[in-house]
């Protein structure tokens, strides 16, 4: 008979080394269900997390071997993880938010200002018509209103030198509107200079901006010309600004 022919028998061992197998792995430490009181963590109930690979206990949703499987995967029974919170969950980006500008607060007050007045002035007397400097002192006192939203210049008056010789000087006139911070009705009037013997006129509007939280008038300016049956309005005559602060 030729050896292809021949049949080979099974090996004689086989099925003891399967059931020798089955046997050891049966008796294994890790095999099979846990002990109850492991799989309850002791008499408390709660689930005992197994240490994981660094010896610390694995976290739920770690994918170590915990209540949430070797996968990750969540087991019945075990406590779900606390959600993460959103701190920006519901913020829509293209709102926009516009402050309005708050109105200036304060009052006005009553009583005597004093400040500074000065700016370039041409005589009708030169006949030359070259502007000098002029600089001088504003001194206004202003007088309430019953109603406490007016309050009417007395006294007032402005003083200097021009070109630091010829003296001047002019009565003030007007109301300030304590709603709108504004001088109305500013006036300079009666001006007059001198130059030697000479007597020379002036008179125009004074603007006023009151400011309510400093109680003082600021950024402010005069401008003035010569009379007309003087000489013509407008070809002599000056302009500048003035200043003035709330005195006690």
């Amino acid at each position: 008979m030729k050896l292809r022919d021949r049949a080979v028998p099974p090996f004689p061992y086989a099925g003891a080394l399967l059931a020798l197998g089955a046997s050891l792995l049966a008796c294994s430490p890790g095999a099979g269900s846990l002990p109850d009181e492991e799989q309850q963590g002791g008499t408390g109930g709660s689930a005992v997390l197994p240490p994981s690979a660094g010896g610390a206990p694995a976290l739920p949703g770690s994918g170590g071997a915990g209540p949430q499987g070797a996968g990750g995967e969540a087991v019945a029974g075990a406590p779900a993880a606390p959600p993460t919170a959103q701190p920006f969950a519901g913020y829509d980006p293209s709102v926009r938010f516009e402050w309005p500008e708050s109105e200036q607060v304060g009052t006005c007050k009553a009583g005597r200002y004093v400040g500074t007045f000065d700016g370039f002035y041409a005589s009708g007397l030169t006949f030359i018509g070259v502007p000098i400097p002029v600089a001088g002192n504003i001194d206004i006192v202003l007088d309430e209103s019953v109603d406490g939203e007016f309050f009417t210049i007395s006294n007032g008056k402005v003083s200097g030198l021009a070109d630091f010789a010829f003296p001047f000087e002019a009565k003030i006139e007007g109301t300030l509107n304590c709603s709108t911070g504004e001088l109305e009705g500013g006036f300079l009037r009666s001006g007059v200079y001198l130059v030697g013997p000479i007597v020379g006129n002036f008179e125009g509007p004074l603007e006023g901006h009151y400011d309510k939280l400093a109680h003082a008038f600021t950024t402010s300016k005069w401008t003035v010309g010569e009379p007309t049956w003087v000489v013509p309005r407008g070809l002599y005559g000056g302009e500048g600004h003035w200043e003035s602060t709330w005195t006690p």
